[in-house]
């Protein structure tokens, strides 16, 4: 469901946590050493699905949570793998995202993502690259990783 700022405001209310400060907690739950596998799990999950809605983006980007994303899909659990791209395909309906994740490599990365045998991931990989494709100006010029995922999938 996409929210409105006035939705998010009557949710909140004048007690309630505001987006940024609930976020901001959720990074630092995940990034807390003593935090289990499984919290990990569940929080890139609670990421991804804030992911979802638009009216979020802007925290995702002030909190450098896309960045973090980026930076599970070389875990070596392979459900944080999983959520984190079920994340990046949810922002990559953005274009800001797009060109952010194609600068910092994204189609080699989406291309081994494709050897797992999970199903959730590969469909994760299909959505991030039709983002691409509608969001990025000549993003298939010389771009061959592309078309070598393509004929992969």
């Amino acid at each position: 469901m996409f929210n409105s700022w006035d939705s998010l405001n009557k949710r909140t209310g004048t007690k309630g946590t505001d987006r940024s400060t609930h976020l901001q907690d959720l990074i630092n739950e995940f990034l807390n050493d003593e935090t289990s596998t499984n919290n990990r799990r569940q929080v890139i999950a609670n990421l991804a699905n804030f992911a979802y809605d638009p009216i979020n983006f802007q925290f995702f980007m002030e909190l450098d949570i896309h960045q973090l994303l980026l930076e599970q899909l070389n875990c070596n659990d392979k459900l944080i793998v999983e959520f984190s791209l079920g994340a990046i395909a949810n922002l990559c309906s953005d274009r800001t995202f797009c060109e952010y994740y194609l600068q910092y490599g994204i189609l080699e990365i989406l291309y081994i993502s494709l050897e797992c045998e999970r199903f959730g991931m590969k469909l994760s990989v299909l959505a991030i690259l039709i983002h691409l494709l509608q969001n990025t100006k000549d993003f298939l010029k010389n771009n061959d990783p592309v078309i070598l995922i393509m004929i992969y999938l």
